[in-house]
């Protein structure tokens, strides 16, 4: 009888999201220009998308990569795999689900106060904000902070090759620039309280599995 191998702790968030964001581009390429600038333009997380459509829209964004497609697609198995060898499976997509929902209210919440105040005209409203970014950057700030020392060294590496890039509009407040910065921060805080209740549950875990086997016995 042959045995399965089963996949090592914790790789299916990142293998499913980068398959997912790999079948996604490969169509996407095949699209028209038109097409595919109107299907951005419905997927953004921009403030009048999440008025009229906002589940919609932060399920699709992330999977649009605006560019640079093969890079996001390896960054993110890197990121949540290395993530998800130290917080499982399940703690890993909650880690990514929320840093991108916190990240995206952050930096569409700032946008929204700085158009009510004057300092941006109302078209900002209709920005184009796609792209798995937010998930890869927070995923890679867990894997850097907590992950075991191979994970820590290659999600460095990754993100040192977008680190200039991230923050490069900063100055000027922009949207995708402070969503990065909530993705840092989302990144280092869920992982440190992810990482802490995975600990937590493993005591739990081994003390029912030993009562099981004492009970059997």
């Amino acid at each position: 009888m042959v045995r399965r191998r089963a996949l090592p702790s914790g790789l299916a968030t990142g293998l499913w999201f980068g398959g997912t964001l790999l079948a996604v581009s490969g169509v996407d390429l095949t699209l028209p220009a038109g097409t595919r600038a109107a299907l951005r333009a419905w997927a953004s997380t921009n403030l009048d998308n999440l008025q009229h459509h906002p589940m919609l829209a932060m399920a699709a964004s992330p999977f649009l990569p605006d560019g640079y497609a093969w890079l996001w697609i390896a960054l993110s198995l890197i990121g949540l795999g290395a993530a998800g060898r130290v917080l499982g499976t399940g703690r890993t997509a909650i880690l990514a689900l929320a840093t991108h929902v916190l990240a995206t209210l952050a930096s569409e919440g700032l946008l929204a106060a700085r158009i009510a105040a004057g300092a941006v005209t109302p078209q900002a409203r209709h920005v184009v904000d796609v792209g798995p970014s937010y998930i890869v950057v927070g995923a890679l700030v867990a894997a850097i902070a907590y992950g075991t020392w191979p994970g820590r060294l290659v999600s460095a590496a990754g993100f040192a090759v977008i680190a200039p890039y991230l923050f490069s509009g900063l100055n000027d407040w922009g949207v995708a620039e402070t969503g990065h910065v909530c993705s840092v921060v989302s990144g280092l805080a869920l992982g440190f309280v992810l990482r802490r209740n995975r600990r937590r549950a493993a005591p739990d875990s081994s003390t029912r599995t030993r009562t099981l086997s004492t009970r059997r016995n």
